[in-house]
């Protein structure tokens, strides 16, 4: 099968160059060190395949983000952020080898249960093979969601990938994340001109606040989490913002953000999501416009995050109650996979109405009347 090398060669920019960022800024600058690290002239040398590849780059994406992370992540150090482990990571608390997005080690069924963990999340083309049972991300709607360039449509000829015509990362074409690890310059994600280096994790035209240590041992201090954008979508279907991390998920997963579910073929047929009741949950939704005030009671936390409408700043990075609580696609999910189905940031089975006093975690970090 067509790995769609040449698709995602541009997302090689390996950050194994990238050991020589800036020290004393709580932000990321663009990589600077011994190209060598990261390019090669001729294929032929020693320790590299044989098959030439294109920008001149040694490997792929998860050749470059295959690792353990260890404190240090984000500091003078440079140490390159994995996002696919070769063991077991540790999933929270105490140690914590995970990121933000998640590990591909828990979706990757080479590494556990077989097809059974695919389904923790998402599966690149680049972990060695298409999704054995799915051929389009669920809720796929191939048009409508073009403001960032549209998504190459994913089916079993053409699977997704980490970026390019089939990816997250990047211009949706054969220029991937071409210069992006060149281009960026700081943890304000403020995706000026849709140029990548300036978007959030280079996620095209997405903005957002990037914590250094990608969320390695996160806090609610401004310096150890990421600050997501959200919009207030106040009435069904209102894409007019295309800057928050929620319209990135809807690039591939459109269904699930629109509530024209009749014209979908959907059941039951809700006219709109937004409205009452619901039946799906809402995304860009500012919590005080829910009808029930127990979202008041909210508190932030890294492990169920919610995103502001404000687009934060060197000076405003933070999540501020007053402007923000915008619930996104990634309040419930991680971007990448996790140990729980559908890549849930937790064990939906220890979510129990009324039987849970004092949990804070998960559903109840909103719904915090129902614990």
């Amino acid at each position: 099968m067509n790995k769609f090398w040449r698709i995602t060669a541009v997302a090689r920019l390996g950050v194994m160059a990238l050991v020589l960022w800036g020290a004393n800024s709580e932000v990321w600058a663009a990589p600077m060190g011994v190209c060598s690290n990261c390019h090669v002239m001729h294929a032929s040398q020693l320790g590299v395949p044989s098959t030439p590849q294109d920008f001149l780059l040694k490997t792929g994406c998860l050749g470059c983000h295959t690792g353990t992370n260890a404190v240090g992540l984000g500091s003078v150090t440079g140490t390159i952020p994995y996002v696919l482990d070769t063991v077991l990571p540790v999933y929270g608390g105490a140690g914590n080898t995970s990121l933000a997005g998640g590990n591909f080690w828990f979706s990757n069924s080479s590494a556990q249960s077989g097809a059974q963990s695919e389904r923790y999340g998402h599966n690149p083309i680049e972990l060695g093979a298409a999704d054995s049972k799915l051929t389009a991300p669920p809720g796929w709607k191939a048009t409508g969601f073009a403001a960032n360039d549209q998504v190459g449509t994913i089916d079993a000829t053409h699977p997704l990938s980490c970026a390019g015509t089939y990816g997250c990362h990047g211009n949706h074409d054969a220029t991937g994340i071409q210069k992006a690890h060149h281009t960026n310059t700081t943890g304000v994600a403020n995706a000026t001109a849709g140029v990548l280096g300036t978007s959030y994790r280079f996620l095209k035209n997405i903005q957002g606040y990037e914590a250094d240590d990608y969320e390695l041992q996160p806090t609610t201090a401004a310096s150890h989490h990421n600050v997501y954008f959200g919009a207030q979508r106040n009435v069904n279907n209102d894409l007019s913002n295309n800057h928050t991390i929620s319209y990135l998920c809807a690039e591939c997963h459109g269904i699930f953000h629109t509530g024209q579910a009749a014209s979908e073929g959907l059941k039951p047929n809700p006219t709109d999501a937004l409205g009452s009741p619901w039946t799906r949950h809402p995304v860009d939704f500012e919590m005080s416009n829910a009808a029930s005030v127990e979202e008041s009671g909210y508190v932030y936390t890294p492990n169920v995050p919610v995103g502001t409408y404000v687009a934060p700043t060197a000076s405003a990075n933070l999540v501020d109650p007053a402007v923000g609580r915008i619930v996104m696609c990634v309040s419930c999910h991680r971007a990448h996979a996790s140990p729980y189905p559908e890549a849930l940031r937790w064990d939906m089975t220890t979510m129990i109405a009324g039987g849970s006093p004092g949990n804070t975690n998960g559903c109840f970090a909103c719904h915090t009347t129902k614990n």
